[in-house]
């Protein structure tokens, strides 16, 4: 199994930034299964896979953050308010919000203030843009 950096949610520009031994060779031809990502204090990330005709497997992968780059970013002037199904920006007028899965997949984006978190649970990243340039980024616990 491969682990893709996918910039922006880009896959012409997704590069694989590790690997991790194949969980089984029964092919599953209704796409069925999932990944959980569990980031650890040590910024180790553990990885749970659920191939619903290989079984269930667990991966650490070690140095992985260092690796992507990932880092939140921190804007004294950009305050992020959660409410049910919410997420406010105050403090800037944004360009756009962009939300991300833990794969790198853009999930939700918006040209306001505020974007919607309806339906979605889990960890995300989200990226505050003010004139198309990157200002926060944050990682956010949906629940």
């Amino acid at each position: 199994m491969n682990i893709l950096k996918v910039p922006n949610g880009d896959l012409s520009a997704a590069t694989v930034v590790d690997s991790t031994a194949a969980l089984g060779t029964n092919a599953n031809g209704n796409g069925t299964g999932g990944v959980v990502v569990n980031v650890l204090p040590n910024n180790d990330v553990e990885l749970f896979v659920l191939s619903t005709n290989n079984g269930i497997g667990k991966y650490t992968l070690k140095g992985l953050f260092t690796t992507t780059g990932l880092k939140d970013s921190y804007n004294d002037n950009v305050r992020l308010i959660y409410a049910p199904n919410l997420i406010t920006v105050e403090g800037v007028s944004v360009s756009s919000l962009e939300l991300y899965n833990s794969l790198g997949q853009r999930i939700k984006s918006s040209s306001f203030n505020v974007i919607n978190t309806s339906g979605l649970h889990g960890l995300f990243i989200l990226n505050v843009l003010q004139a198309g340039k990157t200002i926060k980024t944050s990682k956010v616990l949906i629940k």
